[in-house]
């Protein structure tokens, strides 16, 4: 379960709701997979909770180490929700809304995952500087 809209994360509440349909979508396609242990949120936006400096985030960045949730992002989530467009790269999908841009990252390595506000996010070290 997602708690975006509930701790309201993000100062746009558009975010906090796509996030929690995001997460929606893919609890409901995949009710077997243990979501909040396999996908996080990762990027500037996860640092910056974490206590890493403010500066502005223009993705939000999710990151999974499950191969059905990555399939699943790439193959149906485009259908699941409305957006402006879905481009697929091996290890990478960036979907496009109207004011917003989500990336999808993949890793086989599991990731280290901790709750923080009642968000599941990649712990700050571990995040890759390439995201932030």
């Amino acid at each position: 379960m997602s708690n975006f809209s509930i701790k309201q994360i993000f100062s746009d509440s558009n975010a906090n709701a796509l996030l929690d349909r995001f997460y929606f979508e893919i609890e409901t396609a995949l009710p077997a997979v243990s979501v909040n242990t396999v996908l996080c949120l990762t990027g500037s936006a996860a640092a910056q909770l974490q206590g890493e400096a403010a500066k502005a985030c223009n993705n939000i960045v999710m990151l999974t180490s499950n191969s059905d949730i990555f399939t699943f992002v790439q193959d149906k989530i485009g259908h699941a929700m409305a957006n402006n467009g879905v481009m697929n790269f091996k290890k990478r999908t960036v979907i496009y809304f109207e004011q917003l841009v989500l990336e999808v990252w993949y890793q086989a390595e599991a990731i280290g995952i901790v709750l923080f506000n009642g968000v599941y996010m990649q712990e700050k070290t571990e995040i890759n500087p390439i995201l932030l």
